[in-house]
């Protein structure tokens, strides 16, 4: 059965199927006793759906669609480190927003590292590559 399957990206059902997904696999570690392997398995997607939550959270929120407040309440009851999940991501988002502001000051250039001038002062060695 496909749980995200009448979803989309940046809706408040991609909210309340991230959140199910997470309560599934948690459920799992507490009540099956799964192996190590499983566990480490399950916390990593744990992670990724944390980080996808809260990335589409602030979606909505910037774009000004919905929120239903249980499903937001409920995910913090279930995963409180949701909320520590913010920092990175609006990190990415201004690293995001700078690399393309850098971009359009260099012409499309500085696509990767936003301080990149040529090929001799990048560190990733990727953003004069077209």
């Amino acid at each position: 059965m496909n749980i995200y399957s009448g979803s989309t990206w940046g809706s408040d059902t991609a909210l309340e199927c991230i959140h199910d997904d997470m309560k599934y696999r948690q459920f799992v570690i507490d009540e099956l006793r799964p192996t190590r392997e499983q566990i480490d398995l399950l916390s990593r997607k744990i992670g990724e759906l944390r980080y996808s939550f809260v990335r589409t959270l602030l979606h909505n929120l910037v774009k000004g669609k919905t929120v239903r407040k249980q499903t937001l309440w409920a995910q913090l009851q279930l995963d409180p480190q949701s909320l520590l999940a913010f920092a990175p991501v609006l990190v990415e988002r201004c690293f995001t927003g700078v690399t393309k502001i850098a971009g359009r000051l260099f012409k499309g250039k500085a696509r990767h590292w936003p301080f990149c001038i040529d090929e001799d002062h990048c560190p990733t060695n990727r953003c004069m590559q077209e």
